[in-house]
């Protein structure tokens, strides 16, 4: 089967000189849910920004469906409408006045129409159970909240992949249990998972 996303040998090397990645080949195949693990510091951060066209490697090369990625403006616009982010922090994410505004956000620069971009924001408020919260400001929501809006900006977008860095990151239990039960139903509808945990009991489910 053709990986969806895979790395062949990519390495990066920080602005300071040290290694952020060496020799890495990772290939995920399409309606997967896969866990990475390591220690903090490991590179899965760095890993993700490439996954996402946010980092270019040093050697090697990241391809999407078999291309390899096209850094170009449009060609990052397209591959992150297929290959979403959501970031370890919310704060680093959200930057809208609202709830509905910053889900809003990647339809609207995706440049769909006016009615598409309300279905979709609609139908990621509704998945991710934050449609109450339409008019909410950003900054008056918990963390867990603010969590599910990172997930809820992405999905808007329909990407193939979403990619979550430690998405369950000072969550307590029953917060933890709601990102993972949503992480999961996403994963059912289809959407590749690809996430980086701290917890092997959660790893091994």
């Amino acid at each position: 089967m053709t990986a969806l996303l895979e790395t062949e040998h990519v390495e990066y090397s920080y602005p300071d000189g040290n290694s952020g990645l060496r020799g890495i080949d990772l290939s995920l195949t399409a309606g997967r849910k896969i866990a990475i693990v390591g220690a903090n510091g490991a590179g899965k951060s760095t890993l993700f920004l490439h996954l996402n066209g946010a980092l270019k490697p040093r050697r090697g090369v990241v391809r999407f469906q078999g291309r390899p990625i096209d850094y170009s403006r449009p060609g990052l616009r397209e591959l992150r409408s297929q290959v979403g982010l959501v970031f370890q922090d919310p704060d680093a994410q959200l930057f809208s006045a609202s709830v509905e505004q910053d889900i809003s956000f990647g339809p609207l620069n995706m440049g769909l129409p006016e009615a598409e971009v309300r279905r979709r924001v609609d139908e990621a408020m509704a998945a991710t159970g934050i449609t109450e919260l339409r008019h909410r400001p950003v900054h008056a929501l918990s963390y867990g909240q603010k969590k599910r809006v990172c997930i809820a900006g992405v999905a808007a977008m329909r990407p193939r992949v979403i990619i979550l860095d430690e998405p369950l990151a000072w969550l307590d239990p029953a917060g933890a249990k709601s990102i993972l039960d949503l992480l999961e139903r996403l994963n059912q509808e289809g959407t590749t998972i690809v996430m980086s945990l701290h917890q092997m009991d959660i790893v091994a489910r």
